[in-house]
């Protein structure tokens, strides 16, 4: 489950702790889940030190409407606003699912 990103003195003071105290615990002691322990446990490098991630997690959900409509619409209308704007797609796709629907 997404929350907030571990830090570099985070795992600093994880690995000094578990010198000492078991898993569950250090990772109690930094206030991060014994999963993102065992993780560190298994990583060499301080998270401000990994590559930055290069892949989508999922499907860009506007990108056939992006250029051909949002752009111009946002090019008219530079303070328009998110959901008038998510409204005007909708009424111009009516019945569609994917990509336009509000979560």
């Amino acid at each position: 489950m997404p929350g907030k990103r571990i830090t570099d003195h985070q795992v600093l003071k994880y690995k000094d702790q578990r010198k000492t105290l078991s898993q569950t615990a250090a990772a109690a002691k930094v206030a991060i889940s014994e999963r993102s322990a065992r993780r560190i446990e298994r990583a060499d490098p301080l998270p401000s030190q990994r590559p930055p991630r290069r892949w989508r997690t999922r499907e860009d959900p506007l990108a056939d409407v992006w250029d051909a409509e949002v752009v111009p619409l946002l090019q008219t209308d530079p303070a328009l606003n998110a959901v008038t704007l998510l409204e005007e797609l909708q009424r111009r796709h009516p019945g569609r699912k994917r990509p336009l629907a509000a979560p």
